[in-house]
């Protein structure tokens, strides 16, 4: 190893030699749960807006008059990114006749009719009424490395209104 003075190696430069290798140990565990906590974050906003879009995109699809086989393969189409949501997402679908004595209570199943021949259930929400649909899947930890994060869940609603 040369001295950074020529041939003279002071007593403090020898002393040295291993204080960036100490220094680097010490900040090494700060800086990896940083990337995995940047990691994590992205993981669920990105898991949070696919849900936003696919209750947005089933509710336009309940407020054209789809059917709501539709409207639920529509959802499944836009979470087909998100881990398990096959098995473990959940749709709801409810719509309130816009009797202006319950607030908007949203207590009607879309669909509460039975199914046809072909197995489709119709949308039977009257026009103008309001339709709520609601979708959440539990969260997954990308890493593994945070566990608080497991067993949240993701989830949001949209209200659009009935077109004639």
């Amino acid at each position: 190893m040369r001295c950074p003075r020529g041939n003279k190696c002071t007593a403090t430069y020898k002393k040295r030699k291993g204080q960036a290798l100490v220094e680097f140990a010490l900040v090494l565990p700060f800086l990896i749960l940083l990337v995995l906590g940047i990691m994590e974050f992205g993981w669920l906003t990105k898991n949070q807006l696919t849900i936003d879009n696919a209750a947005r995109e089933g509710a336009r699809s309940a407020a054209l008059g789809k059917p709501t086989t539709d409207i639920e393969s529509v959802i499944k189409d836009q979470t087909s990114t998100v881990p398990y949501s096959s098995t473990q997402l959940t749709i709801s679908m409810n719509r309130d006749d816009n009797d202006a004595s319950n607030g908007y209570n949203y207590t009607i199943p879309l669909g509460d009719a039975a199914a046809d021949d072909d197995g489709v259930v119709k949308n039977d929400a009257p026009a103008g009424s309001m339709i709520k649909v609601t979708v959440s899947i539990p969260e997954h930890s990308l890493t593994g490395f945070f566990p608080f994060l497991n067993n949240r869940t993701i989830s949001a609603a949209v209200v659009m209104r009935r077109e004639p």
